[in-house]
């Protein structure tokens, strides 16, 4: 999946690299479906549910999380210090118009 967004945000394929995106989530949220955390913690009431989660999910989205969060800090920051807001307010309203669009279809 990682090689799919590659290829589309290379081609400035943003339609397909948030397809390749949400492959991506749909397959993490079956992982977390078919492992079933909470069935865990209800049955061992706390104790030892961290033994039964591997640990290479858990270091992967910590590494999503984080490195999502750096560039999100670093394009924002390089649009404050450019002085071109007008371009994130475009970019919120063309995102929230698509939104409550999709919310209303």
């Amino acid at each position: 999946l990682y090689a799919e967004y590659d290829r589309c945000m290379t081609e400035v394929d943003f339609t397909g690299a948030v397809s390749a995106v949400q492959k991506l989530a749909q397959a993490a949220n079956l992982y977390v479906d078919e492992m079933a955390p909470w069935g865990l913690a209800k049955a061992a009431k706390g104790e030892e549910v961290m033994g039964n989660i591997e640990a290479l999910p858990l270091a992967v989205g910590f590494v999503a999380a984080f490195l999502s969060g750096c560039l999100a800090c670093k394009w924002m920051i390089s649009i404050v210090k450019r002085g071109k807001l007008i371009y994130f307010g475009v970019y919120c309203a063309i995102v929230g118009a698509l939104l409550i669009a999709g919310n209303l279809l």
